[in-house]
């Protein structure tokens, strides 16, 4: 997925003005037009790939809510395999770092901060607590000493298997699509939940056969507003920004005929990319929920 600037975008939309420059209160005014825009695209479609997540695990609280959010990772492709999955963020701390652990198998696997190597960086381990001083395995090391670890640039340690994993910093849920009791998508079909949503999050409602700990939700991550600075806006929505932003100009200066053949101007770039998500199957294959003899007997 591809990337403008805001101002790639904002040279654009001056140019479709023709102002050799704009207001300061110009600039303001067009900074919100830009951001209904994109929230205006970010609505029409539950499968846009970089909002779209698929079978992520995630907390299952007491009460069988999933909340929003939570600070944790998920760990996945590594080669040592029982090293995948989701990590929590623990109660204890190590070398006054946070750590995450994964208790949810027959050892535990830790994300924590230490020296090991000569090197003082993040590691994935294999330890009998989050406190133990020497792991009984180090599995992998980012080579980072920030304040968290890296969701990339993973590397073998002493003890671990190639390849290194990757790590995913979960993102807070915008909008919860589906629910399953083991990761979906895969090879084998996997039972979904029935769940309904709240101030809280999602409430599980059938959780016969669901993990005590985690469950695996697909979901449309959170909008996130644009500002003057942004480098991430997306490719898929810049000419539809861009003209509808335009669209909106001329409606604000009573060009109305000017503005209405403008809007259909950004609707046709929207509606490319939308028919661009139905080509790759993204809404039968993740988003739509197939009535199965299964997922009946689950309710």
């Amino acid at each position: 997925m591809q990337n403008k600037t805001y101002t790639d975008l904002l040279a654009l939309v001056q140019a479709l003005i023709g102002a050799g420059s704009l207001t300061t209160e110009e600039q303001t005014n067009i900074l919100h037009l830009v951001n209904r825009r994109a929230h205006q695209a970010y609505q029409e479609s539950q499968s846009w790939p970089r909002y779209l997540v698929a079978g992520e695990p995630r907390t299952v609280e007491p009460g069988q809510i999933i909340p929003y959010s939570e600070d944790s990772f998920y760990v996945f492709g590594a080669g040592s395999g029982e090293a995948d999955g989701l990590y929590t963020l623990s109660a204890d701390d190590f070398n006054s770092h946070v750590v995450y652990e994964k208790a949810d198998g027959e050892l535990l696997y830790f994300i924590r901060r230490e020296t090991h190597g000569a090197h003082n960086t993040w590691h994935i381990v294999q330890a009998d607590s989050a406190t133990q001083s020497t792991a009984n395995k180090y599995l992998y090391s980012d080579g980072q000493n920030g304040s968290a670890p890296d969701e990339a640039g993973w590397s073998v340690d002493d003890d671990g298997l190639s390849p290194a994993p990757r790590l995913s910093d979960l993102s807070p849920i915008g909008e919860f699509i589906r629910i399953h009791k083991t990761k979906p998508f895969l090879n084998n079909s996997s039972a979904e939940v029935n769940f309904y949503v709240d101030l809280n999050g999602a409430n599980v409602m059938n959780a016969n056969g669901l993990s005590s700990s985690h469950a695996y939700v697909t979901y449309k991550k959170q909008f996130l507003t644009f500002t003057i600075s942004s480098q991430d806006i997306p490719e898929e929505w810049f000419h539809f920004m861009a003209h509808g932003v335009y669209a909106d100009f001329l409606r604000v200066q009573d060009k109305q005929q000017e503005a209405m053949a403008e809007e259909q101007v950004a609707l046709t770039y929207l509606t490319s990319e939308l028919e661009k998500i139905d080509n790759r199957s993204n809404n039968n294959n993740i988003i739509n929920r197939f009535s199965t003899y299964v997922n009946r007997q689950s309710r």
